[in-house]
């Protein structure tokens, strides 16, 4: 699974309501990530998000792990159905 196949996660677990940029809005980082930004985020972030060959071998168990260590969430399906959950209110 590569990076593109996630993003279409988003659209799979929102009903295509929402997307990547709606879920991960500053109000939802700031409160459940490491991260004061999206900014700081992206640029923490192990791949060049420029690059198109970084980021097709980008698997969900690397953004796991960063999900892991960078929030308090297991997983980046985990944090997604939070950012759902965070958009609704």
């Amino acid at each position: 699974m590569n990076i593109f196949e996630l993003l279409a996660q988003v659209q799979a677990i929102t009903g295509g309501k929402f997307g990547l940029s709606d879920l991960l809005s500053e109000e939802f980082v700031e409160e459940h990530t490491k991260f004061s930004s999206i900014p700081e985020l992206m640029k923490a972030l192990p791949i060049d998000l420029s690059d198109l060959s970084t980021l097709q071998n980008y698997s969900e168990s690397d953004l796991n792990e960063f999900v892991k260590e960078h929030s308090s969430y297991d997983s980046w399906k985990a944090l997604l159905q939070a950012a759902v959950t965070f958009i609704q209110k």
